[in-house]
């Protein structure tokens, strides 16, 4: 509403198709890392073994990405689009959490 008012209807559709692409790439990221951390978790026996799987051909964690999916799907049928936002901010936090250990790490001898 705001940016219709302030850029007319190209302006509204600008700033739609920005946030369409901004969703879709974050979406993308988390689809392709959150499985390597689900991966990461089993080979270290914090997480069921199975999830550590992998396949011997492609080398892909399959059930870890099968498991990423099954949660998406889950998600995104549980509620509105306004409430999923909500439930997935924390990843936010360590997202920055990571970026400080860099820091640290670098520190380190």
């Amino acid at each position: 509403m705001y940016m219709r008012r302030a850029l007319g209807d190209w302006g509204a559709r600008a700033i739609a198709t920005g946030i369409a692409v901004s969703t879709f790439g974050f979406l993308s990221q988390g689809m392709l890392t959150a499985p390597r951390v689900y991966f990461a978790m089993a080979r270290d026996g914090l997480f069921f073994r199975s999830v550590g799987w992998v396949h011997p051909k492609t080398l892909v964690p399959v059930i870890a990405i099968a498991l990423q999916g099954v949660l998406a799907i889950i998600i995104a049928a549980s509620g509105r689009y306004d409430q999923i936002p909500l439930c997935c901010i924390h990843r936010l936090h360590f997202f920055g959490l990571t970026a400080c250990c860099i820091f640290v790490f670098r520190n380190r001898k």
